[in-house]
């Protein structure tokens, strides 16, 4: 499998992604309900190390995830973002503002200096590379109410 510069696939809960993302030492990434692996070349085989949430995450399941400036950046279930240092959370970003309950991430996409976000609760999150918040969209308000609501998908252009 030959990986693209800064690509992020996501199937199933699994993420992965090249070492420009996961640092040096690892090739990809994989992720699901309470993990998170780092995976790495051992001759023609790969090995894998989990994850370490530390003191800045929260074990939980990892459900979508995205390159941005070169870190891991993935959802949860809880609604938070973690931004990966190598195979520690190295930061936990809230995708709530306060005016709603943390729900589910469901997908990220990110494109240059900025980050889209699709979450549980119909609503879209806009962060720059810097995962500081800019914008929020309540998709939910102009929906028929008989859907679902949640975002399961989202891209930036």
């Amino acid at each position: 499998m030959q990986a693209m510069p800064g690509a992020v696939a996501v199937s199933g809960g699994a993420v992965s992604a090249d070492g420009s993302a996961t640092g040096p030492e690892f090739v990809a990434a994989s992720g699901g309900k309470d993990h998170v692996r780092f995976w790495k070349r051992n001759g023609r085989s790969l090995e894998c190390v989990r994850g370490l949430f530390g003191s800045k995450g929260r074990v939980q399941s990892v459900i979508c995830g995205a390159v941005v400036r070169g870190n891991l950046v993935t959802g949860t279930a809880s609604g938070h973002l973690y931004r990966w240092d190598g195979r520690t959370v190295g930061a936990s970003i809230p995708t709530s503002d306060g005016s709603h309950k943390l729900r589910s991430v469901y997908h990220i996409d990110a494109r240059g200096s900025a980050l889209v976000v699709g979450m549980r609760d119909g609503t879209v999150r806009v962060f720059d590379a810097s995962l500081q918040p800019h914008a929020k969209i309540d998709l939910a308000e102009s929906q028929d109410k008989s859907m679902d609501g949640a975002v399961h998908a989202v891209a930036l252009r």
